[in-house]
């Protein structure tokens, strides 16, 4: 993905150009349609699902996120801006698991699939299904990422509560001095564990 500037090119006119060659990346709305679009946005992100009517609330976050890169209302931050909203609306909807997530990495590792993924769905008359699928696909990444995270520090966990075994009998509920795991540690990475399906041993 090529580094990017916002600048005026006329009056209200603004694009997102490639700070290499100024070539234009991506042209959005005129500036006057901004009240009504974003009103638009804020209408469906609050949106409450009727029976007949019903989408996914994975569905509706992943739009929000492409609407706002899309519109760009702001000179700079859009795509944290985007992946704000994209977690609000996630957390919103009781998918709490989202505030461990981090696809904002994804993104940075892999800047030219986004980039992708975000023009062929402008070019394509707004279909949104080609920025859809690949961030369902960061999803699950970053869900698979947090696993392996929560299965390295229940690991350690395990190895400091081997090391502790026999000078106490429970390590996690004493006071441990510098390079043992404390309590809350214990406790936080044990309720964390939990909330995904990995399951620590405890200490005999």
């Amino acid at each position: 993905m090529p580094r990017v500037v916002y600048r005026r090119l006329k009056t209200n006119v603004f694009a997102v150009l490639d700070v290499n060659d100024g070539s234009v990346i991506h042209r959005p709305p005129p500036a006057e349609q901004l009240p009504d679009r974003l009103r638009d946005l804020c209408d469906f992100a609050n949106a409450t699902d009727e029976p007949e009517s019903f989408l996914h609330p994975v569905i509706r976050a992943v739009p929000l996120h492409f609407w706002v890169g899309f519109d760009h209302p702001f000179e700079d931050g859009n795509g944290r801006t985007a992946r704000a909203l994209f977690y609000w609306s996630m957390r919103t909807h009781r998918y709490w698991l989202v505030e461990y997530l981090s696809i904002s990495r994804i993104l940075r590792e892999a800047p030219s699939q986004y980039s992708r993924a975000f023009v062929l769905t402008e070019t394509d008359d707004r279909d949104t299904t080609y920025f859809l699928l690949y961030q369902l696909g960061v999803i699950q990444r970053s869900i698979e990422e947090l696993h392996r995270y929560l299965r390295r520090k229940v690991t350690e966990v395990r190895e400091v509560e081997q090391l502790a075994k026999g000078s106490w009998a429970d390590p996690c509920a004493r006071r441990a001095p510098a390079g043992i795991a404390r309590q809350a540690g214990c406790e936080a990475v044990q309720a964390a564990a939990n909330a995904v399906g990995v399951r620590m041993a405890s200490a005999e």
